[in-house]
């Protein structure tokens, strides 16, 4: 089976997503970790308030 380029990318954003979830685990419990830690973590540029717009 060929993957497309979609499937690759989405691949990549996934291994990357849990390798900066592993990283802010790492740092706190997982009960005190958000999903904005996690998310600035793999995106440099997230601001939690850009969630909540």
């Amino acid at each position: 089976m060929v993957e497309s380029r979609k499937d690759r990318e989405r691949e990549l954003r996934r291994v990357m997503l849990l390798e900066a979830a592993s990283r802010v685990f790492g740092r706190k419990p997982f009960s005190e970790a958000t999903m904005q830690e996690v998310a600035a973590d793999f995106w440099p540029e997230f601001r939690p308030d850009d969630a909540e717009s």
